[in-house]
């Protein structure tokens, strides 16, 4: 469970037991309206200088929901504010440039929201800009460190190594000025070297996180002061043995016998998990309160399901989400299935995006 790390001591987390549940069925008929409380479209803005073929969500607030995305044709990428009550933009970042004020890439972003502002990784030049959310720079630090990084409720950082950082630990948590404070969750001591680049992940829920080793099945809750394991996922014979995933040629032969690539989101009472096996992809819902596995689609070469169904306007398309918040998880529905729900809408829109509440 532990993957030989040294943590808080914890025994009641929670167990997602794949490798005994890959072949069953969650229950029939499950759609996405079932654990909604409510449902709400927001089409983004679509003019001629804001074409998003993709989306990422960053973050949201009680107003806005904050995106990055590039326009059509170009990889200059800018930070949008939408308005959640029109999917107009309220505000932009968009200071991509070779100056002292500017990034060349947006690696990261994330609010820090205890002083309005937003941080924002330039992965090209390895630091971390810092904007006010009209778009005013406040000042950068460099950082070569960085992977992904979270901001705690207490305004502190939490920051996931990138793969190719020669440290000993994973993690770091840094004040709101950068600042080093501590480290965690040493590196696995197997001395394996591997074929391929793998991230950890940072997972959000409510407002805490969490997070998960590339070569590990457990979850750890992070604060400023430690981490303790939170969930597992519990795979059995299904589990990749070490030596195959580091090895490319052994993957591509033998890596659709195992779970792979597992990542999940967080909410509620309910555990949005998604995975590949047998060269399909698994999109499952447990209830984490009794780890019962409540809906299961899979999608491969021969067809199938991706995501979850949900019926809005009499209508049913399928939707998997990106991003929570406290009370909301955000699905981002692309061109063809907005168009479909919304046939108003131009024929080069935008995505839209899905609020749900749940019950």
């Amino acid at each position: 469970m532990s993957c030989g790390q040294k943590q808080k001591e914890k025994t009641d987390y929670v167990i997602i037991d794949l490798g005994n549940t890959i072949n069953k069925q969650g229950l029939k008929n499950f759609k996405l309206n079932d654990i909604a409380q409510s449902m709400r479209l927001i089409p983004i803005e679509t003019n001629d200088a804001m074409l998003l073929p993709h989306v990422i969500i960053v973050d949201a607030t009680e107003e806005n929901i904050i995106i990055h995305g590039g326009n059509v044709g170009t990889f200059k990428k800018a930070i949008y504010f939408i308005n959640k009550m029109d999917g107009k933009i309220s505000s932009v970042i968009n200071r991509y440039g070779d100056g002292p004020e500017e990034y060349r890439s947006i690696g990261d972003a994330h609010l820090n929201k205890r002083h309005n502002t937003l941080f924002l990784y330039d992965f090209n030049r390895r630091r971390i800009n810092e904007y006010t959310f009209d778009g005013r720079f406040i000042g950068n630090i460099r950082n070569d460190s960085i992977g992904i990084f979270r901001a705690l409720p207490d305004g502190n950082l939490v920051v996931s190594y990138a793969p190719f950082v020669d440290t000993e630990f994973s993690l770091g948590i840094y004040d709101s000025s950068w600042n080093l404070k501590r480290r965690g969750l040493p590196k696995m001591r197997e001395k394996i070297k591997f074929d391929m680049i793998y991230f950890d992940a940072i997972v959000k829920f409510n407002e805490e996180y969490f997070y998960k080793l590339a070569h590990c099945d457990t979850l750890y809750r992070v604060t400023s002061e430690f981490e303790e394991p939170y969930l597992v996922h519990s795979k059995g014979k299904y589990k990749i043995p070490l030596d195959i995933k580091a090895n490319l040629s052994k993957t591509e032969r033998d890596g659709y016998k195992y779970i792979q690539q597992d990542d999940g989101i967080l909410i509620s009472k309910y555990y949005f998990l998604t995975y590949y096996y047998d060269n399909k992809l698994y999109s499952e819902i447990w209830d984490i309160e009794n780890s019962t596995l409540i809906y299961k689609s899979r999608y491969g070469r021969d067809g199938g399901i991706r995501g979850i169904p949900v019926v809005i306007n009499e209508k049913k398309i399928y939707v998997w989400p990106t991003y929570v918040s406290i009370e909301s998880l955000y699905c981002i529905i692309e061109r063809e299935d907005a168009i479909n729900l919304i046939p108003s809408l131009p024929t080069d829109t935008n995505p839209i995006i899905l609020e749900v509440k749940l019950k």
